[in-house]
């Protein structure tokens, strides 16, 4: 009778466990999800989804992949939830999207030896400006790439592109990177002193941007899980949880009005 109790008890929490484990993925993006020196996972948005998730009544079961292949696992309906990404509309298809999770700004880094400024794109026309395959950057940046008025140099979205940027720009490969002020930022302060000699143009490519967290539409009920996770969202803005945790990582929390925006890159 014992043996059947405990069978029963440890196969019945083998079910439950599997009926609430749910598959996400992030690429390595500081400071919002990334892995630490002893390949820890970090992150203001990792905690915060994964403190979601948690409080929702599910198992998080968290990968780190490169942008590329984190994208496909999600539209694919392999994974749940994909972290952090912009609005854009040919996403929209395959995903929806939650309530606004955090802001950033994209700037141009540069040598601070190099006195390079800029008011209209067409200035920097003599600069060769280093960027990532695939990133949702400002469309004025984008068009002026298409139309030729800048000169780009382009990575692929590896591991952690940021990174590779900086080095380009200390090893003279490029002139200008475009950069999300607070991740390559963070990186300056993490590497340090590596990239001391490198700074930024305190001036705003476009307008500010907003990142989000993505449920796949091939995902069961993905409708239902979103409501959910957007809901436990605001309620972790309102107890002062999510600042808690962004405080730890120096990224700005959203505004009320900014969580119900709704901004396509």
């Amino acid at each position: 009778m014992l043996y059947i109790l405990f069978f029963s008890l440890v196969f019945g929490n083998q079910i439950n466990y599997a009926k609430t484990l749910l598959p996400t993925v992030f690429d390595n993006y500081p400071p919002y999800h990334f892995l630490d020196n002893k390949r820890q996972k970090k992150g203001s948005t990792y905690e915060l989804i994964n403190t979601a998730l948690i409080q929702m009544g599910y198992n998080p079961h968290v990968r780190q992949t490169a942008w590329k292949r984190a994208y496909k696992m999600v539209i694919n309906g392999e994974v749940a939830i994909v972290y952090t990404l912009v609005n854009k509309p040919e996403r929209a298809k395959h995903l929806l999207y939650s309530r606004i999770i955090a802001k950033f700004r994209s700037v141009f880094f540069k040598r601070r030896a190099d006195k390079i400024q800029w008011q209209q794109l067409d200035a920097l026309k003599h600069y060769i400006i280093g960027y990532t395959d695939g990133y949702g950057y400002p469309k004025v940046f984008l068009q002026a790439l298409a139309n030729k008025l800048i000169q780009g140099r382009s990575i692929q979205a590896n591991d952690t592109p940021e990174f590779q940027h900086l080095k380009n720009l200390i090893n003279n490969r490029v002139n200008l990177i475009t950069c999300n002020q607070d991740t390559c930022n963070y990186l300056k302060q993490r590497y340090s002193p590596l990239f001391n000699n490198i700074g930024y143009i305190d001036k705003t490519i476009g307008t500010v941007g907003y990142f989000y967290v993505a449920v796949s539409k091939k995902w069961p009920q993905a409708q239902s899980l979103l409501k959910k996770l957007n809901k436990t969202i605001t309620d972790l803005h309102q107890s002062g949880k999510m600042e808690a945790i962004y405080t730890k990582y120096g990224v700005a929390v959203p505004t009320r009005e900014e969580l119900e925006l709704n901004v396509v890159r």
